[in-house]
């Protein structure tokens, strides 16, 4: 069996060195604490024995951490269901009838006496003449639409009441003008257009000499 020969001259076999080296490993460190005695687990008056109180530094890491609750805005916070409001009741059935119908004999009456001249014209006057005949029928209908339909009930208030309201009202305003403009440069000029353009002339012309003299008439 091989030997190890120590320095000191010492020889050792592998059996010798199996035992020194597991005695070396079993033998405590030398600066390892000594363990304290197990404390009893029976007191003698049925208690369990209070376990000792923990120092300041395993206090400070072993404090309970409560987590905070989030706030009501925080993302982790459900989100409030919003209250849908109540819709707002549709109007009964013929609120829009005369409104549609007044503005429907508006376009009638535009298309008569507008002065468009031509195929045009002739074409716009017909159809003036097909609105009127049907106005009570596309009245109702339009009625109808506008009180289940919330688009259509839009239009119809805005052209017929709305902030469109005075588009036709304007129009019917202005024709009367269109139509007098119209005859002037379609009529031929002869005496009697010349006579009353002189007239309209001397009727302006003492008006300012009027108003140059204070309203107290013309003067030399």
């Amino acid at each position: 069996m091989p030997k190890l020969k120590t320095p000191d001259g010492e020889e050792l076999t592998v059996d010798d060195i199996e035992r020194r080296f597991n005695k070396a490993m079993a033998a405590p460190e030398p600066d390892e604490p000594v363990a304290p005695a197990p404390q009893p687990k029976d007191a003698g008056d049925g208690q369990e024995p209070a376990a000792p109180a923990p120092s300041p530094d395993d206090a400070r890491h072993t404090r309970t951490r409560t987590a905070k609750a989030p706030r009501g805005g925080g993302r982790g916070a459900p989100k409030r269901s919003a209250k849908a409001s109540p819709a707002a009741a549709a109007p009964a059935v013929g609120t829009y009838v005369q409104p549609v119908a007044e503005s429907l004999q508006g376009l009638t009456m535009a298309a008569a006496i507008m002065p468009v001249p031509g195929e045009l014209g002739v074409r716009l006057r017909l159809q003036g003449s097909v609105i009127g005949d049907h106005t009570a029928g596309l009245a109702r209908a339009l009625d109808l639409a506008a009180c289940n339909n919330a688009v259509i009930r839009r239009g119809v208030e805005s052209l017929t009441m709305g902030s469109a309201g005075w588009v036709l009202p304007a129009v019917m305003a202005v024709v009367p003008f269109a139509m007098a403009s119209a005859a002037v440069w379609r009529a031929p000029i002869d005496e009697n257009a010349t006579a009353a353009a002189d007239a309209f002339s001397e009727s302006v012309r003492a008006q300012l000499v009027e108003a140059a003299a204070g309203g107290q008439g013309p003067t030399a």
